[in-house]
């Protein structure tokens, strides 16, 4: 009989290992890669295309290009496809990010060819007509100015461009006007510069059988075009000096704080030691941070630190929000947290306890074939290797107490440490 006043062993996770998928080269040079996996029948086309905010005159032209040009082509009008894609249950979307735009089409795997080639001719033949690209300007103005008005985004503004200086793109602060003064042709010629198969790589996602996979290379392999893939745009950054901002913002009932500190890149050997080491800081809602900030103190809801930017630049950053007159005692206990780190060395159960937890969060990037397509995603789109996946889980399996300290003396140094506030000054005490 189970004793139920015994709390049960806990049982490690066995070794963790992915092996993604190797690319199928279509005829036009698209690589296109398959993930498949026939729970439910669904599946999802990620088109990655090399067209980024680094590429282009601005930003701006970046974000807003895309999303007109999959509303209207020169066979399909926005009626139209509006209305294919309701009957069909399809829906499409765009993200755009440093480097790469992502767009992606989801639907029932039996409507896929039902709607793949409504999109394809998007790509191919767009026409962007005035009063849907007035509307998309006026709707992605609109909530720029929204998220302006929160300290969250205005901390988060200030950061980007003290790290990585006011001319390059990640830095530059995008405004209402700069959307609302893009002209038809700048928009379309970044969308026929930017977005042919050269430039393009395709995740196909989930039910994916045999008679799907040939229609996707059909109606793909038809797309020609003779561009060549965009060079590489590799921008300069210009990281400021300047180790606090404090960011007015009246009428705030709340504080947003980042704080930065430099981190090496994927292909440095301490980089995959170092995520052990954050994650102990403020990856998980039992973190050092969280213990102290928001358990013990209460001044927060949430404090978390991770490793973030791009294939050029990583840093490490910590981001909260908190009331007003908690500002600077909770910037105390974020140097706290960190003096433990470089002069105590990490309790041995404590780390069994994180490398459970980060165990747990990357099998549950096993789970669905959509979780499993992010790392291939991600490879393409910020140059993550190809087996970031089993780095992760061999860093977390293998990293000791010693080595996460002396990381700790080598990223953590207080004197580098960026901090930027935004929030009411006039509430704001010393």
């Amino acid at each position: 009989m189970t004793n139920r006043t015994q709390q049960p062993p806990i049982q490690p996770f066995d070794n963790l290992s992915l092996q993604l998928p190797q690319p199928t080269t279509l005829p036009n040079g698209i690589p296109l890669y398959i993930v498949n996996g026939n729970e439910n029948p669904i599946c999802q086309l990620a088109f990655c295309f090399k067209a980024g905010k680094m590429y282009g005159q601005s930003p701006a032209q970046a974000i807003i290009a895309p999303m007109v040009a999959i509303e209207e082509s020169e066979n399909h009008n926005a009626k139209t496809i509006a209305e294919r894609f309701d009957f069909y249950g399809a829906f499409k979307f765009t993200q755009t990010f440093g480097e790469y735009t992502q767009v992606s089409l989801t639907c029932l795997s039996r409507h896929l060819t039902h709607v793949l080639p409504i999109l394809l001719d998007c790509f191919q033949h767009p026409t962007m007509p005035d009063n849907i690209l007035n509307l998309q300007q006026r709707q992605i103005a609109a909530n720029i100015q929204l998220k302006a008005q929160q300290v969250r985004t205005i901390a988060q503004l200030e950061a980007n461009r003290l790290i990585y200086g006011d001319r390059h793109p990640l830095g530059q602060i995008i405004k209402p006007e700069h959307i609302l003064q893009l002209s038809r042709h700048e928009i379309h010629s970044f969308f026929r510069n930017h977005y042919h198969p050269a430039n393009c790589s395709i995740v196909a996602i989930g039910d994916i059988n045999n008679q799907i996979r040939q229609a996707i290379e059909r109606s793909v392999a038809q797309w020609n075009d003779n561009k060549t893939e965009t060079p590489d745009c590799v921008w300069s950054t210009e990281t400021s000096g300047q180790m606090l901002s404090i960011i007015d913002k009246p009428g705030a009932i709340q504080s947003a704080i980042i704080l930065q500190l430099p981190a090496p890149n994927y292909q440095h050997p301490d980089f995959y030691p170092l995520l052990v080491l954050i994650y102990i800081l403020g990856g998980h809602l039992h973190s050092r941070l969280n213990t102290n900030i928001r358990e013990q103190h209460g001044y927060t809801y949430g404090i978390r630190a991770q490793i973030i930017g791009n294939q050029h630049l990583q840093y490490i950053n910590i981001n909260t929000e908190c009331d007003i007159k908690y500002t600077y005692p909770l910037l105390e206990q974020v140097h706290v947290e960190i003096n433990r780190l470089l002069q105590q060395p990490i309790n041995p159960n404590e780390l069994n306890t994180v490398r459970q937890l980060m165990l747990a969060d990357l099998a549950r990037q096993l789970d669905t074939p959509f979780s499993r397509a992010n790392l291939i995603t991600e490879h393409i789109m910020f140059n993550q290797p190809i087996n970031h996946f089993n780095l992760q889980a061999h860093a977390i399996q293998n990293t000791t107490p010693e080595q996460l300290r002396q990381l700790a003396r080598q990223y953590l140094n207080p004197n580098l440490l960026r901090t930027v506030i935004a929030t009411d000054k006039n509430r704001l005490k010393a």
